[in-house]
């Protein structure tokens, strides 16, 4: 497995600032974070060419990008007249002018259920199969994914599965958020077998395409750094990968670790630097649970 970091570590830079502060402190592979995406899809102009000459400057950084996160705060239910998934494919066009191959997308169906008090678990679902069904035939022909990611409203593997069965796993993946599953985990009733780490990952199997790691404490979304706060158990994550044969990134995804989310402050660079240098230490640890 090669390991990554989501540009979120470097939440209140420029994308290029973000690549530039990883190439510094000798990282190779990054997830491209949402806030990221936005800021290149707001400059205006050719979608491609935006995405031709970021993913030309990330690599005279020497760091590769095969890993973005869709847009967050999207609801790909609340699809009236196509108006999210035609947003979505602006997104997955940047994404293919820089050769992702995993684009995470969260499941939906939040929003539409506040808007839509009548809208059935169902129709939920029929809605979230149709709008996946738009995206995938938009990448048809690529070698891209899009991993859909565990949430609090959607948690376990067997439903991102049941999302993936009706259309096929072409351009269809899984992304596991181990924090998120944490969560799911402590908040349902008697600790759902379900929603542990390995039983997620052996039923997700070839499927798993994409990570986002980080731990908690059950609690709450920290978004730290695995052994800081947490409570997940990694030997359990480490042995189950293996034993699927995953190949793809270990990503990290811990912007806990670059700010006070209290207080909504932003922790010095230089210590980021440092604690960005220990996760080599951590990753090699990680690889020998």
């Amino acid at each position: 497995m090669k390991y990554a970091n989501a540009t979120c570590y470097y939440y209140e830079f420029t994308p290029e600032e973000a690549i530039s502060h990883f190439a510094a402190s000798g990282w190779e592979n990054v997830e491209l974070s949402y806030e990221h995406t936005q800021d290149l899809l707001q400059r205006g102009g050719s979608v491609e060419a935006t995405g031709n000459n970021f993913i030309q400057f990330a690599h005279d950084n020497g760091v590769n990008i095969p890993q973005a996160h869709l847009a967050l705060q999207i609801d790909i239910v609340d699809n009236a007249g196509n108006r999210v998934t035609d947003e979505l494919k602006r997104w997955l066009d940047l994404y293919m002018a820089m050769g992702v191959r995993s684009a995470v997308l969260h499941p939906g169906g939040h929003i539409a259920g506040r808007k839509e008090p009548n809208l059935t678990m169902d129709g939920i679902f029929e809605r979230r199969v149709e709008a996946l069904r738009i995206l995938t035939e938009h990448i048809k022909g690529t070698d891209m994914s899009i991993c859909l990611e565990n949430v609090g409203y959607i948690g376990s593997c067997e439903e991102l599965n049941a999302l993936i069965d009706p259309i096929g796993d072409a351009h269809l993946g899984i992304c596991l958020d181990t924090g998120h599953l944490n969560l799911s985990y402590h908040r349902a009733d008697a600790c759902l077998p379900i929603y542990k780490q390995g039983h997620f990952i052996r039923t997700a199997g070839k499927r798993l395409k994409a990570l986002h790691v980080h731990d908690n404490d059950g609690t709450r979304d920290m978004h730290v750094m695995p052994y800081t706060y947490g409570n997940i158990n990694f030997k359990e994550v480490m042995d189950a990968l293996r034993e699927i044969g995953y190949d793809g990134l270990f990503n990290l995804e811990i912007p806990g670790e670059a700010r006070d989310v209290r207080l909504d402050l932003a922790y010095p660079l230089r210590m980021r630097y440092a604690k960005s240098k220990y996760l080599f230490d951590l990753f090699e640890v990680l690889l020998n649970l």
